[in-house]
């Protein structure tokens, strides 16, 4: 008894730290979920004063929320260089296979974009965008190419 460990002590440390790997892992999986929800319940927190939301997008988006596993990854940030119809259809791709829908990809289109392309969209109509097929002609009217691009009136 003396300072000496029991025999069946040994194991029980070993089981408990598998037990803390199962519970690790299951917080990991816990914290995601709860970043959702969070984030979700952010997102409806500012868009009660309509302040956080992107101005072109219309109240269609308000009550919209990221499906549940919804994990966007390797989305190259559009930055102007490249062909948006290009672009686009990669953006499109990754959506799809991480789980998102038609909703999902007007909003998380924000996210993909650098800032200069962010600040042109934002310079379209007050609650103009109603669909994904809104967004995505004035994605392309707005960066396609000098050489394609119609002149505006007055030029």
């Amino acid at each position: 008894m003396g300072g000496q460990p029991a025999a069946n002590q040994v194991p029980r440390l070993q089981q408990n730290r598998n037990n803390n790997r199962d519970n690790n892992h299951e917080e990991v999986v816990e914290s995601r979920m709860d970043a959702r929800l969070i984030i979700n319940a952010r997102r409806q927190v500012y868009l009660v004063d309509k302040s956080d939301r992107f101005p072109a997008l219309s109240n269609v988006f308000d009550n919209v929320e990221y499906p549940k596993y919804f994990k966007p990854t390797n989305i190259q940030k559009y930055d102007g260089k490249q062909d948006p119809a290009q672009w686009l259809h990669l953006y499109l791709t990754a959506i799809n296979v991480a789980g998102g829908d038609t909703y999902t990809k007007v909003l998380y289109f924000l996210m993909a974009l650098e800032t200069a392309p962010l600040t042109l969209l934002e310079s379209l109509k007050h609650e103009s965008i109603h669909s994904w097929e809104d967004l995505k002609k004035a994605f392309i009217d707005n960066f396609q190419g000098p050489c394609c691009r119609s002149k505006p009136t007055g030029e």
